[in-house]
């Protein structure tokens, strides 16, 4: 059992995955799924309603309970939140991928002893991710806060704390996808092998030992780094919140080292969502309590 017990977080996550998948992904609302009882019959009359229908009803009953749209909306939070831990999840396993959650403020709900969140903006931790060894000269780790500057075939630049590249027909360097790391290094033909300093230094090592200079692996800084927006899974772009990029050569003024042979894996830690996914439906079903209570079933 020893031995099997470092498996039981890994089984969960997928398992909670599948919950989220199975439980989120409707454009129609906090409306959506709901239950309602009908005017005048037993308790226990309820079927499902469409989406318009549980808006109708739900509004009838609104009338009478103003406490009924807040809680639904509280409900409807819940579940983005869930559903961008599920993200976080599904996304541990990659390279340079930043933790993001669902920031919300709780408000007191009228006529109950419980309160219900509302978004507050979207949040992305920076937090340095652990660096594992591949062993591929080309993989490069970021021991700091800089990211790599690449460019996408529209020309539009990115940054990125994935450092697994490879080598572009031309010599350039390129992410997986493709994109070109701005930095002006071209490997020559006759190249035997690259050594990339912790100061980005790159050199080619050519036949007879010789060592020649191909230019330097530079990194960007952001005054915010948290205020960067998220465009992809694991790239970024500039926002008047984050302030624009600064070129910094690594290990100069805190844009941090590189580690060749290494990448970064993401910030995610599955037992952490997991506790925070089981603290999201408690609170949820608090809030589908109170919703029953008033005549709206959820499922």
């Amino acid at each position: 059992m020893e031995r099997l017990a470092p498996r039981l977080p890994v089984v969960a996550a997928l398992l909670t995955l599948a919950s989220c998948q199975a439980t989120t992904g409707s454009d129609d609302g906090p409306m959506e799924g709901l239950r309602v009882v009908v005017d005048g019959a037993a308790p226990g009359a309820t079927g499902p309603a469409s989406a318009v229908g549980a808006r109708e009803a739900a509004a009838r009953v609104d009338a009478d309970d103003p406490t009924i749209e807040a809680l639904v909306r509280g409900l409807d939070t819940i579940e983005q939140q869930r559903a961008v831990l599920c993200e976080n999840i599904a996304n541990e396993g990659v390279h340079g991928y930043k933790r993001r959650e669902l920031a919300t403020v709780l408000r007191p709900i009228a006529g109950t002893d419980t309160s219900a969140p509302a978004p507050a903006g979207m949040r992305t931790s920076m937090t340095q991710g652990v660096l594992e060894s591949t062993g591929n000269a080309l993989d490069l780790g970021i021991e700091g806060r800089g990211f790599f500057e690449v460019q996408l075939p529209n020309g539009e630049l990115r940054y990125t704390r994935n450092g697994t590249f490879r080598q572009h027909f031309n010599g350039r360097l390129v992410t997986a996808e493709g994109y070109l790391l701005t930095d002006a290094i071209a490997v020559p033909e006759n190249s035997q092998g690259l050594s990339i300093g912790s100061d980005g230094e790159v050199f080619s090592l050519e036949e007879g030992n010789i060592q020649t200079a191909l230019g330097t692996v530079n990194l960007r800084v952001f005054p915010n780094p948290s205020g960067l927006g998220t465009a992809g899974t694991n790239h970024f772009a500039p926002t008047v919140a984050s302030g624009q990029a600064v070129a910094m050569q690594p290990g100069t003024q805190g844009a941090g080292m590189l580690r060749q042979g290494y990448v970064e894996r993401s910030n995610v830690e599955l037992r952490k969502e997991l506790i925070e996914i089981q603290r999201l439906d408690l609170r949820a079903r608090t809030i589908r309590r109170l919703l029953a209570e008033r005549g709206i079933l959820t499922p």
